[in-house]
């Protein structure tokens, strides 16, 4: 139960940088963008404008978010990178050091199955904790537009968000295998990769 209530606070929290403005939409419906999923083996699509970007420089690390998601209440997604962002990478499911930005994992699938829940592909609080493995999230290009005010980042991710170690009896909070590929568009406003 501690474990959804921190897994549901993050998910706010990332619906809070997205309702502050703080993110860049990634285009119109015909632009091409897309995050397409499978959420074992069901599929979830969503469309280029219901995707957003952030990207933040921070003091010991920067963050590129991708947040995937349309109307409040709807399955939402956020992917976290903290590689370079101007080239390919691999970031793993997540960091067991607690002040590091992985420590609840670099996917995070909300309102799944239902409206509430939240599941991270990492959990830095379990009581034994698991071995980060690499490759969630694969950046496979990263290429500027022409001006370079904005790039096109495509990749893939491939790993399993938990439902925490203290399952309950409700069928929904469990493990779900999470595979999908995704094409964003960042449009820089401010700090550039």
């Amino acid at each position: 139960m501690k474990i959804l209530f921190i897994s549901t606070i993050l998910a706010i929290f990332s619906c809070d940088n997205r309702e502050n403005g703080n993110t860049q939409n990634s285009g119109g419906t015909d632009s091409g963008y897309y995050v397409n999923l499978t959420i074992d083996g069901k599929e979830l699509d969503f469309a280029a404008d219901d995707i957003s970007t952030d990207y933040r420089v921070f003091d010991t690390h920067h963050e590129f978010k991708i947040y995937a998601g349309g109307e409040y209440g709807q399955p939402s997604l956020t992917l976290t990178v903290i590689a370079d962002m101007s080239k390919p990478s691999s970031t793993p499911n997540g960091d067991p050091v607690p002040a590091n930005p992985l420590f609840q994992g670099s996917v995070s699938l909300q309102n799944y199955p239902e409206n509430g829940l939240a599941f991270n592909n990492y959990d830095g609080l379990r009581t034994v904790k698991a071995k980060p493995v690499p490759d969630a999230i694969i950046i496979k290009t990263s290429e500027p537009e022409p001006g370079g005010k904005a790039r096109i980042i495509s990749g893939t991710l491939n790993t399993v968000v938990l439902g925490g170690e203290n399952k309950t009896n409700d069928p929904a909070v469990k493990d779900y295998a999470v595979k999908g590929s995704f094409r964003v568009r960042h449009k820089f406003d401010g700090n550039k990769f």
